[in-house]
């Protein structure tokens, strides 16, 4: 492949300009990263690495400390645009994509390297980026793998193509979605078993990368699983015994998912203080997005998820009228039925609720507290007790 007077690398929709092509730093550096070399000029807002940062990073810094920095530009290029996964992927001849999700250490680059040597494509190992209509956007970068007893310290960096990876057609597509759940002492044959959908995203979103940054976050992601059939967990001991599963997988069509629904009131926003109001009513706090399945719903509040369920979201579902501690109960009992202590189930949950952020409450404070306490932050606050409003 041509690469003219600057060799540009595509790293996950970012692009990367290497300055002065002759120098021995850089040539080694195309060695590894082949792969993401593409045939096209730079452009403005290219990254540029000058000779001297790509010497650096080969020779001093080690090869490992440009794979994050490139995987870091990569994951900037797709902040508030597309969702990002902690994941490996691999893909048939079609270009249908599986990612495989877990966290550092769980063996997605064991797994990328293993299964892309037969008949499944080398996507990546480390960052799945996906755009909104489905395509993933390649990212196969070299593979960094320990070498047991070697005596040398860290990882050894390999090309995908020194490695004998298989590579993959374009376009790309997500097709399924894969949680990875290895236990290498179990005698069972590997399995593909469904995941329930909110356990799934709760697993799926401590997998990703600023998934904040999305409109409505949550309802993006849903609608990513629900053109994936589903999410699914992966039980296996040794990954060699996966492809068939993998591949047979992948060629399936999506079947249907649980239904999910927009609890409904657009989210507070980040800023509104309205929920600070100290009148003793119940107020939502600002969250990104929220769904709900059955009974369950999931918010998001900044980058953290909150399940909630029984009295919990029901709690959450009236704040939205800013109701008062004995409107709350009334409703409360409407729904669930009357309850011997059913003030304090209320009272439990709110409190519960105010601690994790989800909701604002507080009335106002004597004159006597204000002066035995000048500092606001030591005024009486409701007690906070652990999120379980069941």
């Amino acid at each position: 492949m041509a690469t003219g007077d600057r060799p540009r690398l595509e790293i996950a929709g970012r692009g990367v300009v290497l300055e002065s092509p002759d120098s021995t730093a850089i040539e080694t550096l195309l060695a590894a990263w082949s792969r993401c070399l593409v045939d096209s000029p730079p452009k403005e807002d290219d990254l540029v690495l000058a000779a001297d940062q790509v010497d650096d990073y080969v020779n001093k810094y080690q090869p490992e400390a440009l794979a994050m920095r490139l995987t870091a530009e990569g994951i900037g290029a797709g902040v508030g645009q597309r969702v990002m996964l902690h994941a490996a992927a691999v893909a048939d001849g079609a270009g249908a994509v599986a990612a495989l999700v877990g966290p550092s250490g769980r063996g997605k680059t064991t797994a990328a390297m293993r299964l892309t040597r037969g008949r499944l494509g080398y996507v990546t190992d480390e960052l799945v980026s996906i755009r909104p209509d489905g395509e993933v956007l390649p990212f196969p970068r070299p593979l960094f793998v320990e070498v047991p007893d070697s005596g040398t310290w860290g990882k050894v960096q390999h090309a995908p193509d020194e490695l004998g990876l298989r590579r993959c057609v374009a376009p790309l597509r997500l097709t399924r979605l894969v949680l990875l759940d290895r236990d290498p002492d179990s005698p069972r044959a590997p399995a593909v078993e469904p995941v329930p959908l909110l356990d799934g995203l709760t697993e799926l979103i401590a997998q990703t990368s600023s998934l904040y940054a999305l409109e409505r976050p949550l309802q993006r992601l849903c609608r990513l699983v629900d053109a994936c059939g589903g999410i699914v967990r992966l039980r296996y001991s040794e990954i060699d015994d996966t492809e068939e599963l993998i591949v047979d997988l992948l060629g399936e069509p999506a079947s249907a998912t649980p239904e999910w629904t927009d609890p409904g009131n657009r989210p507070v926003p980040e800023g509104s203080a309205a929920w600070g109001l100290m009148d003793g009513r119940i107020r939502r706090k600002p969250y990104l997005d929220a769904v709900q399945v059955e009974d369950e719903a999931l918010l998001m509040i900044g980058d953290t998820p909150v399940r909630l369920t029984g009295i919990g979201l029901t709690v959450w579902t009236h704040a939205s009228s800013a109701p008062d501690l004995e409107e709350l109960v009334a409703l409360v009992v409407a729904e669930h039925g009357p309850h011997p202590e059913a003030e304090q189930l209320v009272r439990d949950a709110v409190a519960a609720l105010a601690g994790a952020d989800v909701v604002g409450f507080d009335h106002p404070h004597p004159l006597v507290d204000a002066v035995a306490h000048p500092d606001p932050s030591q005024l009486p606050r409701p007690p906070q007790v652990p999120v379980d409003t069941q």
